[in-house]
């Protein structure tokens, strides 16, 4: 399967949907680099070149000072347990990932951050086979684990780690980390967190993110705990797989800001096929929630004392249904479309939501599901100005753009029962 990030927001130089690439990085980087020279954060900052002026990354990072950058050459770098410092900024050759793989072969954590400030870089580096072992601290975050630590992730893949908490990333509540166009594919998480464990409650945000065929026993995809306000936008979920519940998120006490989000064909095991809330209040704002599963209940979104609010999204074709929860929750839709979940739409806590504040079932007429692309046709009633409501506002996560090149899955998926 390709590489494929949100189609609606695809960055040069990264891979698109047909495997196309575009843009040249290298030109750019030279520029960054010479830019960098020219207005040091610090006096005397150097660029360290690894093989060149060190042959590991960990003995090119124990020679960097705060604001020293590091070029690691392409190539695959089997190390791990690399304790990054604040103020160094860690850059691929290319700054695409594709160029240099850091491999830890199971062997140990690849990235330990603590009280790394926001000056912190990690650009254009695939973490690959990362473990966290042991109870505790110990056994969280496969690739990374954040105490108290800021960085910058960026254009990076994390692939294939694992961890008893945060099988890709694990962020404590001391962190503010900002992840951008960064890919969490294959981690597993014994507990929670298959691709990213985030109990920062400071500020940061994750934007142009894919989490695919992620594993763990709550949140496959993202376990999110007692965070206020995170933004997630433009991150797309697909094939994340939760045992217990929260097949692409698990909020608990938490209430993230979703704007244009993407979660699809995710599995939440007994409940929550895409999001299960406990004592969480989530914002979801145009976003698709299609074909997500859970055993008993909320293929859609299942509530524990929970009050999300969705305005503008289309919840379609989940099973068993779209949003349920128990008495102490209070859903609320606004200008949202249900269609075709499979015990029903307007059921439950939001029976009595149909019809009203805009509200509507109407086929969302997607561009074509079975292969992944969520855009809508020039016939949907969730474009703007052609809803059933005759609101000048779209629903959903993408807009009207039938191309070929948007899709998630290029071979066709079967359906899951």
């Amino acid at each position: 399967m390709a590489t494929i990030l949100h189609p609606m927001n695809a960055p040069a130089g990264l891979p698109r949907p047909g495997g196309r690439r575009l843009g040249r990085a290298l030109p750019l980087l030279l520029l960054t680099v010479l830019a960098l020279q020219a207005a040091p954060a610090r006096v005397g900052a150097r660029t360290l070149s690894v093989p060149g002026d060190a042959s590991t990354i960990a003995s090119a990072v124990a020679q960097a000072q705060h604001g020293d950058l590091i070029l690691v050459a392409c190539g695959t770098y089997r190390e791990h347990d690399i304790v990054l410092k604040a103020g160094i900024k860690l850059w691929s050759g290319t700054l695409q990932p594709d160029c240099t793989i850091i491999d830890a072969g199971g062997r140990g954590r690849i990235f330990d951050l603590a009280d790394a400030d926001s000056t912190t870089a990690i650009v254009g580096l695939t973490l690959r086979g990362g473990r966290a072992h042991g109870d505790g601290l110990a056994g969280c975050g496969g690739a990374i684990r954040l105490q108290r630590a800021s960085p910058k992730l960026s254009n990076c893949r994390i692939i294939d780690c694992s961890a008893r908490l945060g099988g890709g990333i694990y962020a404590d509540d001391g962190s503010a980390p900002l992840i951008q166009k960064t890919e969490f594919r294959g981690n597993q998480a014994a507990a929670a967190g298959g691709g990213l464990y985030w109990s920062a409650v400071e500020a940061g945000r994750i934007t142009d993110s894919h989490f695919e065929d992620n594993a763990a026993l709550r949140g496959a995809g993202m376990y999110v705990v007692a965070a206020e306000d995170l933004p997630l936008t433009r991150c797309v979920f697909v094939f994340n797989v939760a045992a217990n519940a929260g097949g692409a998120l698990f909020l608990d006490q938490a209430s993230p800001l979703l704007r244009n989000a993407l979660l699809v064909q995710n599995w939440g095991g007994l409940s929550g096929g895409a999001i299960a809330c406990s004592d969480a209040a989530p914002h979801l704002i145009n976003s698709t929630l299609c074909d997500n599963g859970a055993e008993y209940e909320g293929g859609g979104v299942v509530c524990r004392r929970s009050s999300p609010l969705l305005e503008h999204c289309i919840v379609a074709f989940n099973a068993p249904d779209a949003v349920t929860g128990d008495a102490d929750s209070k859903p609320r839709l606004i200008h949202c479309n249900l269609f075709a979940n499979l015990a029903g739409d307007w059921t439950g806590l939001i029976q009595a939501q149909e019809g009203r504040r805009n509200n509507f079932s109407r086929d969302p007429s997607f561009c074509d599901r079975d292969v992944g692309n969520f855009h809508l046709r020039a016939d949907s009633w969730c474009l703007p100005g052609t809803s059933a409501t005759g609101r000048d506002e779209l629903v959903g996560a993408l807009g009207g753009r039938c191309s070929g090149r948007d899709v998630l899955f290029p071979g066709g998926v079967d359906r899951r029962d």
